[in-house]
């Protein structure tokens, strides 16, 4: 049965009591008092709609025409969210929007919460307040606020871009690294952040001219590398602007960085009597190259997955780090010997295996 006009007027009716707030006329059955004023009500408004109002205005709680003081809250925030109970609808502004939210989160009222998501994702961003609103739709689960920050935010260059930007603290920073760092390109993202300490750097250098430029670059970024993927970046990226920015790292962290980029075209692949394969990538030694290229017309002996063959041994150390979620490695002996174990010391080569993969006799191995 369609909701009737007379349905609409009683609620009318209702309403108009809540408005009038005369305790002569409107049969209110409690009060509550908010910075020294009163609110009239009746319970079984607040009750039908709120579990909490349910067990705050029971009879064990509460005493008949004792007035609930409330202090959490402003006198017309409170009363916009009783007009909402009444009538669905309330007055929001950018002043109480935070409150409102926060009432209905605190009273369990969805039906507000959602008025107010609405409202919020209507919001005109900023780069100077985004992050408060990335952070007020986690805070309160505002599912429509949430893609409308996220809209916004993945426009890489309203925030990356700006004036603003540039004069962000380390924590906003951070924040804007942890919000782009599986969305924005990576050479895009150390740009902008890169850009951002060179900017830092100036604006202390007006204060200290004697400041070491490269020294203070490298103080403002340093904190922020561990969110760069390097390893996707493009070798023309990392040689051209990388590498001329190099002091902001350790010679070794570099070379880790360019080894890694540079094994990206060098595949290995271990294939199994059973045509099943593992395949990784080489890191860049000629030696190590050169060496498992002899092997590709030999197969692996039964000795533990090595090959019988003996090569030429390196003169510099694999860069390569060892991972405990590594389930084989591509091995290059102090003796000179290759083979494929699943742990172990000394690393050329972390090697993904096909599922049911396992280390055989006579292996076959290719570099492409």
């Amino acid at each position: 049965m369609a909701v009737s006009n007379k349905f609409g007027k009683l609620q009318q009716l209702k309403f108009d009591l809540f408005k009038l707030q005369d305790p002569d006329v409107g049969q209110f059955d409690v009060i509550f008092e908010i910075e020294g004023k009163r609110l009239f009500a009746h319970k079984t408004m607040l009750n039908l709609v709120s579990d909490t109002f349910s067990s705050m205005l029971s009879d064990r709680w509460t005493s008949k025409n004792e007035p609930i003081k409330l202090q959490n809250y402003t006198f017309d925030a409170f009363y916009q969210f009783l007009t909402f109970l009444y009538s669905a609808q309330c007055q929001l502004t950018a002043e109480n929007i935070i409150a409102m939210v926060d009432i209905a989160e605190f009273y369990h009222v969805e039906l507000l919460k959602e008025y107010c998501d609405e409202f919020l994702s209507n919001t005109t961003f900023t780069t100077e307040n985004i992050f408060h609103f990335s952070e007020l739709s986690d805070k309160y689960s505002l599912i429509q606020l949430k893609a409308a920050v996220e809209s916004y935010m993945n426009k890489f260059s309203n925030l990356g871009n700006s004036a603003h930007f540039m004069n962000l603290g380390k924590l906003e920073v951070e924040k804007f690294l942890i919000a782009f760092k599986d969305k924005a390109k990576p050479e895009e993202l150390f740009q902008v952040v890169y850009k951002w300490a060179e900017n830092k750097m100036l604006q202390n250098l007006a204060d200290n001219p004697m400041l070491d430029q490269h020294d203070a670059i490298r103080l403002e970024i340093v904190d922020f590398l561990c969110y760069f993927d390097f390893n996707k970046m493009d070798m023309c990226f990392l040689i051209q602007f990388v590498v001329p920015r190099g002091f902001i790292f350790t010679h070794n962290e570099l070379a880790k960085i360019l080894c890694h980029s540079y094994s990206k075209d060098t595949n290995v692949t271990v294939t199994n009597i059973y045509g099943k394969k593992a395949t990784g990538n080489l890191m860049p030694n000629q030696t190590v190259l050169d060496a498992i290229k002899t092997l590709t017309s030999f197969s692996s002996g039964i000795d533990n997955g090595f090959w019988k063959k003996r090569c030429e041994i390196p003169t510099t150390p694999s860069l390569l780090e060892k991972r405990d979620s590594a389930e084989y490695y591509l091995l290059y002996m102090a003796d000179g010997h290759v083979g494929i174990k699943k742990h172990h010391s000394v690393v050329e080569s972390e090697l993904i295996p096909e599922k049911d993969f396992i280390v055989t006799a006579n292996c076959k191995i290719k570099v492409e």
